[in-house]
């Protein structure tokens, strides 16, 4: 019997059950360092994220590695490596790169979002804060190399914005944009600034062709000139280029 009874006791000292739990816990971190190459959720010293939360040093790292390559080409791996975390600590938060994708989106989004609410409060009369809005919009399509991130193959902004996590982000801010081109006394608020989005998104049309046509290129890259025709198709009647003197704006800075 007590031969049995020792005979048990090693089987269990082999298979790890007779750990106490802070050893296991230990062995299971060791497990993962000599698997991943460093514990789990252990930052990388004086690596480029070190300061942010892991979860948000993943999606930015993400969405950067998205940005420049297809995201099928991109592993899991590689974004871990470059948000210098685990691979552990990736799985932890997206459990597989759809969920990563659609929270990089989001992310994309959100910012963008918040860039064109901040030039709302930068202005204090209503056609100001609306013109821009127009400044905000159409410098993605003067200088798309600034902005990359909103071109994302992985994001489609018309798309999106019919996106079922993407609507939530956008929505106050379009309501926003409706509230101030009611305060400007203009009839169907939201038609009209439907009809600006339109006629930006027309505009960028012409990016396309900016290098073949010298006097297209003139035109497309005035940011002014831009912003002022696409305001006189929405909101006929105002003299935007006036507006647009008295307008603060300050240029879209992605942090990725």
């Amino acid at each position: 019997m007590e031969t049995l009874a020792k005979s048990n006791a090693d089987s269990r000292r082999k298979t790890g059950t007779s750990l106490s739990p802070a050893k296991r816990k230990s062995r299971a971190s060791l497990a993962a360092t000599a698997r991943w190459g460093k514990s789990a959720g252990q930052r990388a010293d004086g690596h480029e994220y070190q300061e942010l939360e892991p979860s948000e040093a993943v999606l930015r790292a993400a969405t950067k590695a998205f940005a420049v390559s297809e995201a099928h080409e991109v592993t899991m791996r590689e974004i871990s490596d470059a948000a210098g975390v685990s691979l552990q600590t990736v799985y932890r938060y997206f459990p597989n790169k759809r969920s990563l994708i659609s929270s990089c989106k989001d992310h994309i989004v959100k910012s963008y979002v918040d860039y064109l609410d901040h030039l709302i409060d930068l202005n204090d009369e209503p056609e100001t804060k609306l013109f821009s809005i127009a400044l905000g919009l159409n410098f993605v399509l003067i200088y798309p190399d600034k902005m990359r991130l909103t071109y994302l193959r992985i994001l489609e902004m018309p798309a999106a914005m019919l996106d079922s996590s993407v609507g939530p982000i956008v929505a106050p801010y379009y309501k926003r944009c409706f509230a101030l081109a009611r305060k400007m006394c203009f009839p169907n608020a939201e038609s009209r600034l439907i009809t600006l989005i339109s006629a930006i998104n027309g505009m960028s049309q012409l990016v396309s062709l900016r290098e073949s046509i010298p006097e297209l290129n003139d035109f497309v890259s005035s940011l002014e000139g831009m912003s002022v025709d696409t305001m006189g198709i929405a909101f006929p009647g105002v003299d935007w280029a006036s507006v647009y003197a008295r307008t603060k704006f300050e240029p879209y800075l992605e942090e990725v």
